[in-house]
């Protein structure tokens, strides 16, 4: 959170945490806005990191709760200008931002999936529009995205590996902005490999089937396809299966991918 003092001029010392200056007007700011905080926001836990800067003197802080409502704090921060009437606060300056930085059960995205993003803010939006952004550019509703008002939810269709980066929902209540993102990698489509395709061996022969994945957190199997038999399987990149035939007879053996955490 933020706010600006303008009854004082500011100098580099504030931004010193050790100079006299700072330590004095910290303590006296900190204690206002906690003192404040505490009796008037519910859950509330406390305040944190009151740093200065220039532009008469801004004043940033961490406040911490359980629970936030945008009229508390609305309410704490009027409170606040009174307590430093000294000092001339700035009713109109205060700002507050609550970022989160994951969305919720997001899983391994590869090409040529599709993904919902809930924004599923922890402030109540009070009908206020939910922004998206996509890499620091706001998106509308087209065939690549659609947007759902009721859910504040994103659905991105048919992604492709250029569009990894930083999602993000954000909306305005009051003086609080709540922001939700996350960085989104979006991977190579998955690939089996196998050595041999087809096999012709003696009976008696020990035959090498070798199949492989192109990702990581997989695990691979071979599937009698008569039997239903998993005979081997690995979490490994590879899985290598030794088999020896007792009769003349054709056996088709599939190499199956899953993925341990999608």
């Amino acid at each position: 959170m933020s706010f600006r003092i303008i009854g004082q001029i500011y100098s580099p010392s504030l931004s010193d945490t050790s100079s006299q200056e700072y330590i004095q007007l910290e303590m006296i700011v900190r204690n206002a806005i906690d003192k404040i905080y505490r009796m008037t926001i519910q859950e509330y836990i406390g305040v944190s990191e009151v740093r200065f800067s220039s532009g008469s003197v801004i004043t940033s802080y961490k406040m911490r709760t359980n629970k936030v409502s945008s009229s508390d704090i609305q309410e704490a921060n009027q409170a606040v200008v009174e307590t430093l009437q000294s000092y001339d606060v700035e009713p109109m300056s205060f700002t507050a931002a609550l970022i989160e930085n994951t969305f919720e059960d997001l899983p391994m995205v590869f090409s040529g999936d599709s993904i919902s993003l809930r924004c599923n803010p922890t402030v109540d939006k009070k009908g206020n529009p939910v922004t998206w952004k996509v890499k620091g550019k706001n998106i509308k509703n087209n065939s690549k995205y659609t947007i759902d008002t009721e859910q504040s939810s994103l659905t991105v269709k048919n992604l492709v590996t250029s569009e990894s980066g930083i999602y993000e929902c954000s909306v305005k209540i009051g003086v609080v902005e709540f922001v939700r993102k996350q960085n989104v990698t979006v991977l190579p489509a998955p690939t089996v490999f196998v050595n041999n395709h087809v096999i012709s061996s003696p009976c008696n022969t020990a035959v090498k089937l070798e199949c492989c994945g192109n990702v990581h957190d997989i695990r691979l199997e071979w599937i009698d396809k008569q039997s239903g038999d998993t005979p081997e399987f690995s979490e490994d990149n590879c899985i290598t299966m030794d088999r020896r035939c007792q009769k003349v007879e054709t056996r088709v053996f599939i190499c199956k991918m899953t993925f341990r955490n999608k």
